[in-house]
C-alpha cells in the first residue's frame, strides 16, 4: 500500500513536469514581413569622410544605408535610410550656437537627388533635417550626433549619389537673447561618397 502511494505521487509530479514544460514552451512564428522580405545593409564609400570650413570642421562616420526589400526579386519596398554619425567642431574664435544640421544627396552634376511622391517613408519624416535645440559650442568644442534618416530610392535603383551636402545653420553670436536667435548663418560642406558597388540590388 505504501509503495502504491509512491507510485502515484510520482507519476503526478511526472505528469506535472511534462505540462508545465508545455505550457512554457514558445513557438516564434515569422511575420509576414521576415517570410518574403529581408533587410540590406550596404556601405557608403569611403564610409568616413571629412571637411574644413570657416568656422566648423565637420566629420561623417560609419555611414551605411539600410535597404528593405523582397527576398526573390530584390525590389525595395520601403524608402530606404542613411545612418551614420557626425561630429562638428567649432573653428571659430567665439561660442557659437547650431540650430540645426541638414544633409541632401547630390548627384555627378551636383543636382540634388529628391524623394519620389510616391515613395513610403517607413521611419521619421520626409525631413532629413533634424534639431539640435541650440547645442553651444566653445571653442574647439565638439558636438556628435548619431543620425538615421530617409534617403531616395533612385540612389540606391540608379546608383546616382556622388556627394552628401551638409549644411550647418549656426548663429555665431552666442550669449543671446530669445529675440536674436532668428540671426541665423550657413555653412555647407560637401563630401564626395557613393554607394558601395558590392551592393546587389
Amino acid at each position: 500500500m505504501h509503495f502504491k502511494k509512491i507510485s502515484i505521487f510520482l507519476a503526478l509530479i511526472l505528469t506535472n513536469g511534462i505540462f508545465g514544460c508545455a505550457q512554457e514552451t514558445k513557438i516564434e512564428v515569422p511575420t509576414q514581413k521576415q517570410t518574403f522580405a529581408e533587410e540590406i545593409t550596404t556601405n557608403l564609400v569611403p564610409p568616413n569622410v571629412d571637411a574644413k570650413g570657416s568656422a566648423f570642421f565637420v566629420k561623417l562616420n560609419d555611414l551605411k544605408v539600410i535597404i528593405v526589400a523582397r527576398k526573390a526579386s530584390k525590389e525595395i519596398l520601403e524608402t530606404p535610410r542613411l545612418k551614420g554619425n557626425i561630429k562638428i567642431t567649432n573653428l571659430a574664435k567665439d561660442q557659437v550656437g547650431i540650430a540645426r544640421v541638414t544633409l541632401d544627396y547630390l548627384d555627378e552634376a551636383g543636382k540634388p537627388i529628391v524623394h519620389e511622391p510616391e515613395e513610403r517613408i517607413a521611419m521619421g519624416s520626409r525631413s532629413t533635417q533634424w534639431g539640435w535645440s541650440w547645442k553651444i559650442l566653445w571653442p574647439g568644442d565638439v558636438a556628435e550626433e548619431s543620425f538615421d534618416v530617409p534617403i531616395p530610392m533612385s540612389v540606391i535603383k540608379e546608383k546616382s549619389l556622388r556627394k552628401i551636402a551638409v549644411t550647418v545653420a549656426y548663429n555665431p553670436s552666442f550669449p543671446l537673447d530669445e529675440d536674436q536667435r532668428t540671426y541665423i548663418e550657413l555653412e555647407t560642406f560637401t563630401l564626395p561618397v557613393m554607394l558601395s558597388t558590392d551592393s546587389n540590388i
